[in-house]
């Protein structure tokens, strides 16, 4: 199981994850995080848009760098977008970027599942329609928020369980 935290938690570079911690997918927290605000929640969101409205080779420098499959993007999309449900309930978020945030979120879901393997590899990053799709989106949603879409693609720590393979190691990642 591999847990990517791109969503601005750093940890410290000799962080190992105890193996007693890794139970059926899952890492037990002992501690309770407070809820973080809405401008940081934003800046996390930004974040997890800039990776998925890069283009197409900064995708998969981002993907190699980190060690981490393609389907990472759209996995630290999706844990952006499920933490900022709260703001988008209190409108602080116009409505037109939250139709497009459903739209990437729909796109993404209609790429996965069985039989889509192929779209969640490097090469579909350049070539497959939802890619470009989502993209396209992605970026109109950043250029609303923000005034631009070519944003620093964040750097991530990933906590791997002791004995899972790299990304390509065999199984592979699903969505």
């Amino acid at each position: 199981m591999v847990f990517g935290l791109g969503l601005g938690l750093r940890l410290p570079a000799d962080f190992k994850v105890p193996s007693d911690h890794c139970r059926a997918g899952r890492v037990r927290h002992k501690k309770v995080m407070e809820y973080p605000t809405a401008s940081a929640l934003q800046h996390l969101l930004v974040e997890a848009l800039a990776v998925v409205a890069a283009d197409a080779s900064d995708q998969a420098g981002w993907t190699g760098r980190h060690v981490v499959g393609v389907d990472e993007i759209a996995l630290n999309f999706d844990d952006a977008f499920r933490m900022f449900e709260r703001p988008i309930e209190q409108r602080q978020i116009d409505e037109s970027s939250v139709c497009a945030l459903r739209e990437i979120d729909a796109l993404f879901t209609s790429m996965s599942g069985t039989g889509n393997s192929i779209r969640w590899t490097e090469s579909a990053l350049s070539s497959d329609k939802g890619w470009i799709q989502v993209r396209r989106v992605a970026r109109q949603v950043l250029i609303q928020l923000t005034g631009r879409w070519d944003h620093p693609l964040p750097d991530i720590q990933v906590i791997r369980c002791p004995g899972d393979p790299a990304p390509g190691a065999g199984q592979g990642c699903s969505v």
